[in-house]
């Protein structure tokens, strides 16, 4: 094959990435707008508090501090309604929001804010995606072996509830953890069930 010819397929590949990346962007940016819209005729209810936490997973990969701005909205407002769930799931999307800008003692305190909330409550399944969380913020501190126990909490009320999307991904952590203490054996073994969870659901890898 000559170079003309790949580099003119590496071009078009790489003009379609943009486009798909573009397309994803306004897709982004017209439901974002869809939602401020709704926001504007909302009244001060939980309705608008799901609202602001909408906004929050649009923004929170691209542009974290509009949705951090967000987030605290959603939290504010679940505080003033008394809406104790609100507050819990608020607590994690903020909580989450901050590990994303690496505020790690911030998101630290909401999340266990939203683990102890949904304890209170006896909402066992909720308190797995925010113990999720405080799993990544010790990984990113490097705190493997505190990171490991809150993986491992995760994980077994992801399988006990049946989700086995979040169920491999908190697995393949755990084997990352055991990676990184030298521990092959248990490495594999974690990341082997984890390709087991895929191959269930129907992943390709």
């Amino acid at each position: 094959m000559g170079m003309n010819n790949i580099t003119k397929k590496c071009f078009l590949i790489f003009l379609l990435f943009f486009s798909m990346i573009n397309f994803a962007f306004s897709q982004n940016t017209q439901k974002a707008d869809s939602l401020k819209a709704l926001l504007k005729t909302s009244k001060e209810d939980t309705h608008k508090v799901n609202l602001f936490n909408s906004i929050v997973w649009i923004y929170n990969n691209s542009e974290p501090d509009i949705a951090l701005e967000y987030a605290g909205k959603g939290l504010e407002l679940s505080e003033k309604l008394n809406f104790i769930k609100g507050v819990a799931r608020s607590s994690y999307i903020l909580g989450d929001v901050h590990n994303e800008k690496g505020n790690y003692d911030a998101a630290l305190n909401h999340l266990n804010k939203s683990v102890d909330i949904y304890r209170s409550l006896n909402l066992r399944n909720a308190t797995a995606l925010p113990l999720l969380n405080i799993g990544n913020n010790h990984f990113y501190r490097g705190n493997y072996s505190t990171a490991l126990e809150f993986y491992i909490e995760a994980s077994k009320i992801f399988e006990e509830a049946g989700n086995t999307t979040r169920l491999y991904g908190t697995l393949s952590n755990i084997a990352v953890i055991y990676q990184h203490q030298n521990n092959d054996a248990k490495a594999l073994e974690y990341f082997n069930k984890s390709l087991k969870v895929q191959e269930k659901i129907g992943n390709k890898y």
